[in-house]
């Protein structure tokens, strides 16, 4: 069972990814607005599907790198890629 958890700043957002995740092989074990909110509660996730584009702002690399040091998969979504470092992201451990 894969464990992920949702990072997107908003709730339909999350709900929908949530929703297209939850089958027999992937549970979400968590849903937050930002990372900050992700790493106050340091759910026991395998992945962390986060947006690319939090509040129109792309996380800085450092905070992918963070996230991926702790130990988590990254999945980055996004619904626009103008003004968006995809190579950045995956260079800091984003793997799709």
């Amino acid at each position: 069972m894969i464990r992920a958890a949702i990072v997107h700043p908003h709730p339909v957002m999350r709900a929908g990814i949530t929703q297209v995740l939850t089958t027999d092989d992937i549970e979400v074990v968590g849903s937050f607005d930002s990372v900050a909110d992700l790493l106050a509660t340091n759910p026991a996730a395998d992945v962390v599907v986060c947006d690319l584009s939090l509040n129109g702002v792309a996380p800085e690399n450092a905070v992918i790198h963070d996230l991926h040091h702790r130990g988590y998969g990254l999945l980055m979504v996004c619904g626009s890629l103008e003004g968006i470092d995809v190579d950045g992201a995956i260079a800091a451990g984003a793997r799709g």
